[in-house]
Order: structure tokens, then sequence, then C-alpha cells
């Protein structure tokens, strides 16, 4: 876990897990299964590196959603950011963003969403590896989120 951050978890049968900056976040980052570390990892870079704090929240059920934590978080920091493995069409990233939109209009300033190259994921993992989306893509998209670059 990234330095400067806190660990929540719901007391849900399956948690939902934040890690929460110690200062105001600039935007949320929801992220789930093996993403989650690709997540830290890019937490991590932004603080060090760029200067931003992202609220990281990932559940560990995906159905039913509890949408709550990311609208509680979204309603504090304006931006949403949703990485998952899978590919962008018809996935639960847009679901994610459609609740959000839905349940708290006018609170995103920014929005946007990573998720796999559009081809067959390979099984090779170093092809896998570059089929995903990793740190240094969370990282771009979260500083194009906030800075507008």
């Amino acid at each position: 876990m990234p330095g400067g951050f806190a660990l929540e978890t719901s007391d849900e049968r399956y948690p939902t897990v934040r890690l929460r900056p110690q200062g105001q976040a600039d935007l949320t980052l929801f992220c789930y299964g093996g993403m989650l570390p690709e997540a830290e990892a890019a937490l991590e870079a932004l603080f060090e590196e760029h200067e931003l704090l992202c609220e990281l929240v990932c559940p560990t059920q995906l159905y039913p959603f509890n949408a709550a934590p990311v609208l509680e978080s979204v309603r504090r920091t304006g931006r949403l950011l949703v990485v998952e493995e899978g590919q962008a069409f018809a996935a639960l990233g847009s679901e994610v963003i459609a609740r959000v939109a839905q349940a708290a209009p006018g609170a995103l300033k920014a929005v946007g969403r990573l998720a796999a190259a559009r081809h067959p994921i390979p099984a090779a993992p170093e092809l896998e590896a570059e089929s995903l989306p990793g740190a240094r893509h969370i990282v771009r998209k979260v500083k194009e989120l906030v800075h507008g670059q």
C-alpha cells in the first residue's frame, strides 16, 4: 500500500476496498480484480512524480453492484477513471459511469475509461501484459483528466 493512504473496507460480506489519500483527492479511480496492483502502482507514481492524489475504489463483489462507495468518492473529487481488464464495450465500466451520471447529475467534471486493447487477449504472459492497461496508462489518463493534457 502506498504511503500517505488509509486502507478502508466496508463491512459487507464481500467488501469494497478503498485507499484514501490523507489530502483532498483529485480523482476517483475505480478498478476491480487483476487491475488492483496496477492501480496501486499508479497511485504511488501519481503522488510521487506528479503530486496528484487519487482515491481508489475496488469492489470485491461485482453483482449486485454497490454504487455507494464510488458515488461518495466522485461527489468529492468530480472526476472518475474506470480501469478494467476486459473490453470496454458493454463492460462493467460503462455501468459504473452510467450509475454515477444518473445518481449524481452534474457531479462529473471529467470521466474516462481504460480497458484491454481491442483484440483477443493473448495467453502468453508477456503479450498479455502489453494488451492490458498498466500503471503507466493509468498515470497518463489521470493526468489527462485532471489537467486536460
